[in-house]
């Protein structure tokens, strides 16, 4: 099967997983409830690889816990692959990954004890994964009007280490959303 007939069904059926789920797909991309958690509000992130679909919860789950819950609805793993046999294109050097989403990544805290855990607590995680962090100060907006704001950063990662970071901006009093529009923003490439 052609190259681009491949993605083309992979497309297809990456935006019926996402619409099935509530969510919203745009440009190779989607956001919608995870199937692996009770899940009220989008928090798994959709997009396309080079030959898979890729899946990425933000309030925790693994890919293994999301697969399987796919599967129960009966997604099967073959579906989420192009089929094709070809050898994957070259990974890119880690330079040509976002310094700036390493930097914060490696800045940020564990969870325990901030903002970021009252967050999660009140959306039903009880336990953060490893993938989730918390930094105090995290830089929002343009050069010369950067702010710098409480959030909880979830890593986007590949083999080859972290590409980008999801930063979900908090009030550091009562743990919820920042009171701001689009308090959940990326920072790198998601894919």
């Amino acid at each position: 099967m052609p190259q681009q007939t491949n993605a083309h069904h992979l497309d297809r059926r990456a935006r019926t997983i996402v619409e099935s789920l509530n969510g919203t797909w745009r440009q190779n991309k989607g956001m919608c409830c995870c199937p692996a958690h009770d899940d009220r509000t989008p928090s798994l992130s959709v997009t396309l690889g080079r030959k898979a679909i890729l899946f990425h919860c933000f309030a925790g789950c693994s890919n293994e816990e999301v697969i399987a819950a796919l599967d129960r609805l009966g997604v099967r793993n073959c579906d989420l692959f192009d089929g094709s046999s070809a050898v994957a294109a070259d990974r890119q050097e880690k330079s040509a990954f976002n310094s700036n989403a390493r930097r914060l990544w490696h800045s940020a805290t564990a969870i325990p004890g901030t903002p970021a855990e009252v967050y999660l607590a009140q959306r039903g995680v009880l336990r953060a994964s490893d993938q989730l962090r918390y930094l105090q100060r995290t830089p929002l907006g343009p050069r010369g009007a950067v702010q710098f704001l409480p959030a909880m950063l979830a890593a986007v990662t590949t083999d080859v280490g972290v590409i980008a970071v999801h930063r979900t901006f908090l009030d550091s009093g009562s743990g919820r959303l920042a009171g701001f529009e689009r308090p959940k923003r990326a920072l790198g490439s998601l894919g």
